[in-house]
């Protein structure tokens, strides 16, 4: 095991405490503990063992306004549930199951990235069911469609391939 930084560890640095100033909002306050942290982190991360991975770009361009749109139409939602306390929620759990992600990191971000959209969270990954466990507060015909778009996008982010009847279903 390789115990030096390694030769990229000033731009680790400065992608490290690019994202710790976005984290925290560029509050200068959390610079006293963000400051050893950054460079922890930074010294680390070549250790740590490697995981057989990479996005692309031009599918990644594609996830953005999908996932900002996903988000504001969620934000609005939950906005619009808020405000009318009469209106009537169609609250449901969905084992959402896994179309053409494998097992790995391309399943935990498209859950990571379903957690990030207001009113939907990822409850547990159920591996032996091949299935995600979801809670979403505004249940839609359309949501599982919605769910298979995303995981396509991840799909294709992740360099993974979707069968074409699973896409010309979308």
């Amino acid at each position: 095991m390789r115990l030096s930084p390694g030769r990229y560890y000033p731009a680790r640095v400065v992608l490290f405490a690019l994202l710790w100033w976005i984290l925290t909002q560029g509050e200068v306050t959390a610079w006293w503990w963000g400051v050893p942290l950054v460079l922890m982190v930074a010294w680390v991360t070549p250790v740590l063992p490697g995981i057989p991975w990479r996005w692309h770009g031009l599918p990644l361009l594609r996830l953005i306004p999908r996932f900002l749109l996903l988000s504001a139409r969620g934000g609005w939602e939950v906005a619009v549930l808020a405000a009318t306390p009469r209106h009537r929620l169609n609250t449901r759990l969905v084992d959402y199951t896994w179309s053409c992600l494998p097992e790995g990191p391309a399943q935990v971000f498209m859950a990571s990235l379903i957690n990030l959209i207001p009113g939907t969270l990822t409850l547990r990954p159920l591996p032996d069911q091949d299935c995600l466990h979801i809670h979403i507060l505004n249940y839609r015909p359309s949501t599982l469609t919605t769910l298979q778009r995303l995981e396509v996008d991840v799909a294709d982010l992740y360099g993974h391939p979707v069968p074409p009847a699973i896409r010309k279903a979308l």
